[in-house]
This record gives C-alpha cells, sequence and structure tokens, in this order.
C-alpha cells in the first residue's frame, strides 16, 4: 500500500497548489470588498489545513526516498505562507481605508475609465466616417447613373432627330433628280424636232 500512498500525496501536493492556493491568488489581484474578505478567509483556512497534511507526510516520502515530492511540499508551504501575508497586509488596508481604495487604485481606474470613453468615442467616430463614406459613395454612383441616363437619352434623341431628317430629304433630292431628268427629256425632244427642220432647208 506504500506506492499508494506516496501517490495519494503528490495529487494532494496538485491538489493544493492548482486548486486552494490558486483561488487565493486570483482573489488577491483584485481589491478586497467584505464579500472577498470572507471568501479569503474560508480558502485561506482550507489552504492551512492542507499544508498541515501535508508535512504530516514528509517523513513518509523521506522514508521512501521521494525527495520529489519533498521539495513541492516546501514549495507549496512557503507559497501559502507568502499568500497568507499578502492577505493579512489587503485586509489590514482595507480595514484603514474602509473599503475605499487608495489613490493609486483611484487613479488607475479613473485612468481605465478615460480609456474606455476615448475608445468607445473613437469607435463611434469610425462607425460615423465609414457611414458617411458609404452613403457618399451612394451619392456618387447616384450621379453617375443620372449622367449616363441623360447622356442615353440625348444620343437617342439626336438618333432620332437624324432618322426623321433623312426620311424627310429623299423625297427631296428625288424630285430634284426628277425634274432634271424632265427637262433633260425636253430638251432631247425639241432637239429631234429641230433636226428634220434643219435637214430640209
Amino acid at each position: 500500500q506504500q506506492p499508494d500512498a506516496i501517490q495519494g500525496i503528490a495529487e494532494k501536493v496538485h491538489l493544493l497548489r492548482e486548486d486552494s492556493l490558486r483561488q487565493i491568488r486570483e482573489l488577491l489581484q483584485f481589491e478586497l470588498t467584505s464579500d472577498s474578505i470572507h471568501l479569503l478567509d474560508m480558502l485561506l483556512d482550507e489552504a492551512r489545513l492542507q499544508v498541515d497534511e501535508l508535512d504530516n507526510h514528509i517523513e513518509v516520502c523521506m522514508a521512501n526516498e521521494r525527495l520529489d515530492l519533498v521539495d513541492p511540499i516546501f514549495m507549496a508551504a512557503t507559497e501559502f505562507e507568502d499568500l497568507k501575508n499578502h492577505a493579512e497586509q489587503m485586509k489590514e488596508r482595507y480595514r484603514q481605508t474602509g473599503g475605499a481604495p487608495p489613490a493609486d487604485i483611484r487613479r488607475q481606474q479613473e485612468e481605465a475609465e478615460r480609456y474606455r470613453e476615448a475608445e468607445f468615442a473613437a469607435r463611434q467616430r469610425q462607425e460615423e466616417e465609414a457611414r458617411h463614406a458609404e452613403e457618399e459613395e451612394t451619392r456618387r454612383a447616384e450621379e453617375e447613373e443620372a449622367r449616363r441616363a441623360e447622356e442615353e437619352a440625348r444620343h437617342a434623341a439626336r438618333l432620332e432627330a437624324e432618322r426623321v431628317a433623312e426620311a424627310q430629304s429623299p423625297p427631296i433630292q428625288r424630285s430634284a433628280i426628277e425634274e432634271a431628268q424632265r427637262r433633260s427629256g425636253g430638251l432631247e425632244e425639241q432637239s429631234e424636232i429641230q433636226v428634220p427642220s434643219q435637214r430640209f432647208s
């Protein structure tokens, strides 16, 4: 059963570092509140029990020459002490300020708020510019379409005028030709009539 006991110790070390201590680390990244202090105390108490239990297993690990487990136990215990001290400092600061964030924290919060406002304004400005650009593109497209339609209408009117003029001009030309032919024919008749008279003169 000794290997099973050693395996159980390894799992407890992993659970302490990756669960209990991890939750404490994440909680201490933010300013404490009355609710978070209550949760922090619960996590610290639970982690303390786990550290004490692992301390009792150090002799077993030494007896089995499992120094690879002894070092992680010491490291987890050291990390727990560091987190506990940090938590005590933050809780003391919370008690002194009445829960109000320190000046540097307030300044960071104000800067973050100004950054969010500036980012929001920039995003709105970009959206407005994109909307104006789209409207301008639509207006230009409509003007271009209207210009093409006007040119096509003028072209169609010009073609119609030419067609009408062409339809009207051939009869005038034919009339002139017929008149010329008629006159030419009359002259030929007169010359034929005059030729015999000259022959008998």
